[in-house]
């Protein structure tokens, strides 16, 4: 592959979002993301194309084969980085999950048995 092309994407900040997201995980030691139900947003949003439903092209495409849902919340709640993310680095959905909970992202994090918190002022 010699060149790629991001379409409809700032490419700075959609590799900023991944990197950082990816980094963030790692610096967590979350060793396991399960998703729940995504609550997709309805409507249309405007974009360089012009109009499109909510979800756009990329993120229906993206969450196939997911729990997904929407409600009469008009806007788009599951960005195609977003959804990219989540079908890329999930370890699988918790499909037992069937209410409309906030909670749709649930981590398992697994770090040293004996670590000490950050001092204060550190991140």
């Amino acid at each position: 592959m010699d060149e790629i092309h991001f379409h409809e994407v700032g490419a700075v900040d959609a590799i900023v979002d991944i990197v950082g997201a990816v980094i963030g995980l790692e610096e967590l030691n979350v060793d396991e993301i399960r998703v729940s139900r995504l609550h997709l947003g309805s409507g249309f949003v405007e974009c360089a194309h012009g109009r499109l439903p909510v979800p756009p092209p990329a993120v229906a495409e993206l969450v196939k084969g997911i729990p997904v849902y929407a409600s009469d919340i008009q806007g788009e709640l599951v960005t195609p980085t977003g959804a990219a993310l989540l079908t890329t680095l999930a370890s699988g959905s918790d499909r037992s999950r069937t209410s409309g909970s906030n909670r749709w992202l649930r981590c398992r994090v697994q770090g040293p048995a004996h670590s000490e918190p950050p001092a204060a002022g550190h991140r």
